[in-house]
């Protein structure tokens, strides 16, 4: 098969060519040849070859480096064998993946009601609605060491800590374990004295529940009481972390520092504890102390104030209401602040107040009266005896 002409070939016997419109249509060689490409170099090709020319004033040499991509013919016989590879990778990708265990669905607890009977009232069928299967209640045994424990705690309250000790150690010797239980062990113990008995008792029970106040209070105050003050303030730590809105901590803390001397201290912690419960009653006690030593008694009655609104049978208080009224020369407040001391509990230092402010507002009678409640009275003299001559 022969070549086929060439462009200059075509231009010159008049293919193609328009006469009229002065336009030339040139098809494009079939091979991809360089040097038939020769004298079809673009515009922007001839520029640079130009410019070549103009500044080293030489012309340059085409050359001829033939087309390394293959043709188009080829392109399409390779297309069958492309595909099939692209295929076979992409399967082989797929099949190398590690397999993904299907992730199972979140199970959505419903609402069902327990199989019981009907015979039950409103408030044990409320008892029985719950989440997925059935549920039992307490049983009998633990229902019996509860009112056994009811029991016990009802003796301590009357007193009668002798049969409080032989029950719980009934109970304890029949394997209850029980916190509360625990609890009460150590709080036998706490009342009787027995501080050093008392500690392993709080711990068995703050073991089974860490989460518990009652114990860490009761433990804190033993170690204070055995003037162990690090070991209660770690407790009391402690304390205040599980429970930082309560006032127990910074109490706690703050009666450690009253116990050393540190009343600055002191006033701040008790402070804080106040302003977490006003109405806390160790915490106004124990402030109203500090403000008696830092000298400020219009505070210290306010407080005082305040803890009689709590527990309005405290002797203690009601008498050193009649001291800073008495100070403050308000006779009237001292008076019944005294009488109200005494009808709680007659002490011969509140009957020598009160027979002072008798004296004091001119009541001989009623002076003589209590002095002789207090023991103070004075003997009346025997008249001398007279004998007829």
């Amino acid at each position: 098969m022969g070549r086929s002409p060439s462009q200059g070939q075509r231009l010159r016997a008049g293919d193609g060519g328009d006469a009229v419109n002065g336009n030339r249509e040139i098809e494009p060689p079939r091979r991809h040849d360089a040097t038939e490409w020769q004298g079809q170099i673009p515009w922007h090709g001839r520029l640079a070859r130009d410019r070549g020319t103009l500044i080293t004033g030489e012309t340059p040499v085409p050359r001829t480096t033939p087309c390394l991509l293959p043709s188009l013919g080829v392109l399409a016989s390779w297309r069958p064998i492309l595909l099939g590879l692209l295929i076979v990778l992409t399967f082989t990708a797929c099949t190398d993946q590690p397999r993904q265990e299907p992730k199972p669905k979140p199970t959505i607890a419903t609402a069902t009601t327990s199989a019981r009977p009907t015979t039950h009232n409103e408030d044990e069928n409320a008892r029985w609605v719950i989440f997925g299967g059935d549920v039992k209640g307490p049983s009998p045994a633990s229902l019996i060491e509860a009112r056994e424990m009811d029991d016990i705690r009802g003796l301590m309250d009357d007193g009668l800590y002798d049969q409080a000790r032989t029950r719980l150690t009934a109970l304890l010797h029949a394997g209850c374990l029980h916190p509360q239980a625990f609890l009460l062990r150590a709080q036998l113990h706490y009342q009787q004295g027995e501080l050093e008995e008392t500690i392993p008792w709080c711990n068995r029970a703050l073991e089974t529940s860490s989460w518990w106040i009652e114990p860490r209070l009761l433990l804190a105050q033993t170690y204070m009481r055995l003037k162990r003050l690090g070991a209660a303030e770690n407790v009391l730590g402690d304390l205040d972390r599980l429970a930082p809105k309560l006032p127990w901590g910074p109490f706690g803390t703050g009666s450690i520092a009253a116990m050393r001397g540190d009343f600055p201290r002191a006033t701040v912690l008790l402070d804080e504890a106040l302003r977490r419960d006003p109405d806390h009653v160790s915490s106004l006690r124990l402030r109203a102390r500090l403000a008696a030593v830092n000298k400020e008694p219009e505070l210290e009655e306010r407080l005082l104030g305040r803890y009689l609104a709590q527990v309005p049978d405290s002797q203690g208080a009601y008498q050193r209401l009649g001291e800073l009224a008495l100070a403050a020369n308000r006779l009237e407040d001292a008076r019944r602040a005294f009488l109200q001391s005494y009808e709680l509990r007659p002490l011969p230092e509140t009957a020598r107040r009160l027979a002072e402010l008798a004296g004091r507002r001119g009541d001989a009678a009623e002076a003589q009266a209590w002095q002789e409640r207090a023991g103070t009275a004075a003997p009346a003299k025997d008249k001398p005896i007279t004998t007829d001559q």
